[in-house]
């Protein structure tokens, strides 16, 4: 949008406006020749037009070298994946979990990125589950308490659990603590 035209056909070197917030550049900005400002350099936006010129600057392997295929990891989520992932890992099947996941990396990061494996989302769910941030006693009596308040706990009977327990796959042992939680929850 806002490259600069060079006189006489020549290539221009600087722009007058941000690529990603159109905002008008000055002197001091850092990535000025990619036309980009400082305020957008650290958004995912602006790795479009930076990395281009990181991977330029690269050295080339040297003449009849092979070139080895490198086993490239893929990247750890952010902290916008993770609170994903807690909000809606129970809740998603994992392929669909990781096609939103990996369509917003490739949106964020460019095509060539290497997308997060299945594997990797197993372990973020995982850890999660384990011991996240919304897991323990404390979690659960608030959400009991939250129940209570809102008269939903009254209405939780045997066959709301039993549904429950089916339609979340739960295990035997997770049901009886289930009914455990709310039968004392309810008797309180």
């Amino acid at each position: 949008m806002g490259a600069h035209v060079a006189p006489h056909g020549q290539a221009a070197t600087s722009f007058l406006r941000c690529q990603v917030c159109t905002a008008l550049l000055s002197s001091t900005d850092k990535h000025r020749a990619v036309g980009v400002c400082d305020d957008c350099s650290g958004r995912p936006e602006a790795r479009r037009f930076l990395e281009p010129k990181a991977a330029a600057a690269k050295p080339a392997a040297a003449p009849g070298t092979p070139a080895a295929p490198m086993k490239v990891a893929p990247a750890p989520f952010t902290a916008a994946e993770k609170s994903l992932i807690a909000a809606t890992g129970a809740h998603l099947p994992a392929d669909e979990l990781l096609k939103i996941l990996n369509d917003r990396l490739v949106a964020d990061r460019g095509s060539d990125v290497v997308l997060h494996t299945l594997e990797q989302l197993r372990q973020e769910v995982g850890s999660h589950r384990a011991g996240g941030t919304d897991a323990g006693w404390g979690a659960q009596r608030r959400r009991l308490a939250r129940a209570r308040r809102d008269g939903v706990l009254d209405l939780i009977t045997a066959q709301v659990i039993d549904d429950f327990a089916t339609c979340f796959q739960l295990t035997t042992t997770q049901v009886t603590h289930l009914r455990e939680a709310i039968a004392s929850a309810q008797e309180e």
